[in-house]
Order: structure tokens, then C-alpha cells, then sequence
């Protein structure tokens, strides 16, 4: 079970023990993700011909280079008080372990954990036109979506060849009033009107946010488009325990019962 969720403001973790979020992806293994991730990013930083390949891009969207600053998720204070091991990951400084591989890894198998995905991107689409922009820009049908529910969908070129993949989410009608500033939008928008959260892999949400103001533009459409990264956090809770956690602070328990 994984339950994304984002949060539009920096706020303190919850009382149980954070776990890096590169604990495990492949289950099954007897040893966790983060020890393959780590072995393949050292033989990619001692082969400079494989620096640049897809997988690299996809999931660290390539490595930070000398003249890029690393950005700073807004909890990464919380994780060092945690006594978090840090690593760059996508241009970000991110958590990499807070204990074991082998205890982080049993913990999210058998129990929760608590995963900062921060580096992922979180841009905000809101207005009249947001749906139109979502149903030309995605491959899936965000007509089907009802606030609150989300899904997985590719982000393709006029040609259909895949740029990246992402989480559409759509969120409550009011918070593109909130999300979407007056600096990010010349839109207006209303409490009615509908809004969109969608999840870039880390590094490209810029390019993201310049692929959906240009195609709005180009299209004349009436929707904000703001990128939200910077300035919210989000986390992955994993496990057969992830909606069980959940469940017990969340404001409404019930709409928690398709994610089991």
C-alpha cells in the first residue's frame, strides 16, 4: 500500500520514527533499493559515458553539476534531528538512511514508513480551462476524477514519445485560490473552479511548468499554472500499515478506504 500525500506547508512530522525513502522498491530482494540505487549511482559517477541515461534521468533527473545549487527540502531540519544521513538525489539534498538497511527495509515490509519525496515536483493547475489543459497534456482521462482521487498517467510530445511520468491529482476545488498566487497566474480563480496537483519526476518541474504555460498560452486557455515545490513538502507512506497510520490523523478516516 502507498499513500502519497502533499502538503502545502512545511509542518513537523508525526511522533513515529522517519525511514529513508530509498528503503525498498523491489520487493522480494533480500537487500533493500538503497543499496542497489547506491551501487548504481557509484558505477554512473565512474563512467561518465552512462551519467546521462534513462533511468538516471528519471529518477534523480540526472545529477547536479558544480554550477547547480542543491535545493532543500523544507523538512530536512526534522530529518537531522533525526540523526538522517544525507545525499544529493536529483539536485536535492535528501535523507538516505536513518538506521539499518536491513531495518528500514523490514520496517516498510512488515509495518510503515514514512518516505520525503520532496524532490519529486508539484505543479498546480487551476481555472476554467484547468481540465482541458490536464486532458491535452496527459494520456489519461482527468474527467474521471473526483476531488481527492488521483492517478497515474504519462506526459508525451506531439509525437507520443514519453517525456515523463506523473500522479494527477485533483484537489479540492477552493485550493487553487490558495496554491496558485497572484505572481504565478493572470487567471482569477474561483472557489468553483476545478483544480489539478501533477507530480513531475525530481528535476523537471521547470520544464514542466514552462511545457504547460506555453501550451496554454499557444491554445489561449484561462487556467493558473504554478509550481509548488519549492514551497510545499510531500511524503510517501508505504506499508501494510500505511492506511492504518493514516487513518488515525486524518480529518476524514472514511475517504482513506479505497487506498487498502
Amino acid at each position: 500500500t502507498t499513500v502519497w500525500t502533499s502538503l502545502v506547508a512545511p509542518v513537523q512530522p508525526p511522533d513515529t520514527d522517519f525511514i529513508s525513502h530509498y528503503s525498498i522498491y523491489h520487493p522480494g530482494d533480500d537487500v533493500s533499493t538503497s543499496a542497489h540505487l547506491a551501487l548504481y549511482r557509484g558505477a554512473l559517477l565512474s563512467d561518465a559515458d552512462r551519467l546521462i541515461t534513462p533511468m538516471a534521468r528519471h529518477y534523480w533527473g540526472g545529477f547536479a553539476t558544480p554550477d547547480m545549487a542543491i535545493r532543500t527540502p523544507p523538512l530536512r531540519a526534522a530529518h537531522a534531528d533525526e540523526g538522517a544521513r544525507f545525499t544529493e538525489f536529483g539536485g536535492w539534498d535528501m535523507p538516505v538512511q536513518f538506521d539499518s538497511i536491513r531495518v528500514e527495509h523490514a520496517a516498510v515490509r512488515t509495518a510503515v514508513g514514512k518516505f520525503d519525496v520532496s524532490h519529486m515536483g508539484r505543479i498546480v493547475v487551476a481555472g476554467p480551462d484547468a481540465t482541458t489543459l490536464m486532458q491535452r497534456l496527459t494520456t489519461n482521462d482527468v474527467c474521471e476524477l473526483a476531488p481527492g482521487e488521483a492517478q497515474y498517467a504519462m506526459i508525451t510530445d506531439e509525437e507520443g514519445i514519453v517525456l515523463d511520468d506523473t500522479v494527477v491529482s485533483r484537489v479540492s476545488n477552493h485550493a487553487g485560490q490558495q496554491l496558485c498566487s497572484p505572481a504565478d497566474r493572470e487567471t482569477v480563480v474561483e472557489a468553483d473552479d476545478p483544480t489539478y496537483l501533477f507530480v513531475p519526476n525530481a528535476g523537471h518541474d521547470a520544464q514542466m511548468l514552462d511545457r504547460w504555460r506555453t501550451h496554454r498560452d499557444s491554445w489561449e486557455l484561462d487556467a493558473a499554472i504554478a509550481d509548488a515545490t519549492e514551497s510545499s513538502a510531500m511524503l510517501a507512506v508505504q506499508g501494510p500499515d500505511a492506511v492504518d497510520l493514516l487513518s488515525a490523523v486524518a480529518s476524514d478516516p472514511a475517504a482513506l478506504a479505497d487506498c487498502s
